[in-house]
């Protein structure tokens, strides 16, 4: 199962790096952590994984790896900020969609099998033929 991880992983970061480079990242800017062939994180040249430690005397690899460990953060942080963002335009416009869509017939805000009447996705020709007319303008 591993095999399947690190080919999965290998595939997201080549598609991650290929968009990096045509934007002109630095691969520092994108993929700061390494694995090996098993997928297994690297740890940083001086960074005791047992204890959670760094070494005496691998000083300046620490401030290199809080550095860009700093670094990945803001991204995160960025992306969690766009994500809701555009979350939170999509919320907006379909919203404004159902108030202001432009047709004057009633557009529900949720749909539910729970109606008195048959209704479903094609209920009737009617109902057909007016999505039609909607979509299309005519």
């Amino acid at each position: 199962m591993s095999g399947f991880a690190v080919s999965r992983r290998s595939a997201l970061a080549f598609s991650i790096g290929g968009l990096a480079a045509a934007a002109g990242l630095p691969r520092a800017a994108w993929a700061a952590a390494e694995y090996d062939e098993a997928g297994n994180y690297k740890y940083p040249e001086g960074f005791d994984p047992t204890t959670n430690e760094w070494l005496e005397g691998f000083e300046a690899q620490r401030e290199v790896w809080e550095a860009q460990y700093a670094q990945a953060h803001e991204r995160w942080e960025a992306h969690r900020k766009q994500v809701a963002d555009a979350a939170k335009a999509d919320a907006e416009a379909a919203s404004g969609a159902e108030v202001g869509g432009g047709s004057n017939a009633a557009v529900p805000s949720s749909y539910s099998s729970s109606t008195e009447e048959a209704t479903g996705t094609l209920a009737s020709d009617e109902a057909l033929a007016a999505l039609r007319e909607k979509l299309t303008g005519n």
